[in-house]
């Protein structure tokens, strides 16, 4: 699974101010990009369209469009932050139960998706 928001923070600290730029902008709306050009994403974020491709490149992507992409595609499947699992009638055993195994499951995902030669 492609998780391209742990990527972008990931790689945060390493952007240039123009590619914090994008970086802050998709974390505020992630759901506006599908529908924006490479020029309206410049225009929004104060950058350059070069800086929007480097920026595509350093996470690993081709460029622009499959930047799109793997943000709608992350979007479509991202789960909800609290288990919905959880019920009122849960006693606290059960609650801390599911609440454990969605902890795991999350860093089975994060191990899932890092790369060893970064860490």
């Amino acid at each position: 699974m492609n998780n391209i928001t742990l990527r972008i923070k990931t790689l945060y600290n390493d952007m240039g101010p123009g590619e914090k730029k994008i970086a802050d902008w998709i974390f505020e709306n992630q759901d506006k990009i599908i529908s924006l050009s490479i020029s309206e994403l410049a225009e929004l974020c104060g950058s350059g369209e070069a800086t929007i491709v480097r920026f595509a490149r350093r996470l690993g992507l081709s460029g622009y469009q499959e930047l799109k992409i793997s943000i709608a595609r992350e979007t479509a499947t991202s789960k909800p932050v609290f288990n919905q699992s959880i019920t009122a009638d849960d006693r606290c055993i059960d609650i801390f139960s599911k609440i454990t195994g969605e902890i795991y499951s999350s860093l089975e995902h994060t191990k899932k998706v890092l790369n060893s030669d970064s860490i």
